[in-house]
């Protein structure tokens, strides 16, 4: 999806991130893609919480950021029984 001028091309600084998730939320509960069509959502961006907790008031699906998904992908690759943390 392409958001158009209200997002930075780059995020360099906090008004950056509100300016972007901004657009993003706008974009897709206004006008966007109905998000029951996809099974998951993953947002390519770090450290964009609020806009995680936003996108999941409007629907079902599990949507998370690439930190948390890497952070869970991490997990599943220490042995069971590890004492690694």
């Amino acid at each position: 999806m392409q958001l158009g001028d209200p997002s930075s091309s780059s995020i360099n600084s906090y008004n950056d991130v509100i300016r972007s998730e901004e657009a993003v939320y706008s974009k897709i509960s206004d006008d966007g893609p109905t998000l029951d069509q996809y099974d998951a959502i993953l947002i390519a961006s770090f450290g964009i919480k609020s806009l995680v907790s936003k996108l999941s008031s409007l629907g079902s699906q599990t949507i998370m950021g690439v930190s948390e998904a890497s952070m869970l992908t991490a997990q599943t690759l220490l042995s069971p029984n590890s004492n690694e943390k």
